[in-house]
């Protein structure tokens, strides 16, 4: 096999869905976000409205099947805290 394999965790997630968990996570706040249509942002090239990756691929490689994304979140944010150069201190 050859080429590029983007690889993510199962289940489908919005850039929105996910900065809510991440507020809801670091107590942000409910309201932090905004739902914006991509109008809003507009790109030099054209992008689909819905687009997904899929996940079929990887046993054809022998990768194990894909972690629940929702999980991620909870287990990146404190080592992000722990490494960011920027965390807060006591």
């Amino acid at each position: 096999m050859h080429g590029v394999l983007y690889a993510t965790g199962s289940g489908e997630a919005t850039w929105y869905d996910l900065a809510r968990e991440v507020s809801r996570l670091t107590g942000a706040g409910p309201d932090r976000e905004r739902l914006l249509s991509g109008a809003a942002f507009p790109r030099p090239a054209p992008r689909p409205a819905y687009s997904v990756l899929a996940h079929d691929r990887r046993p054809d490689i022998g990768l194990p099947a894909p972690r629940d994304r929702r999980v991620t979140p909870h287990e990146a944010l404190p080592r992000i805290r722990k490494e960011s150069p920027l965390r807060e201190t006591p």
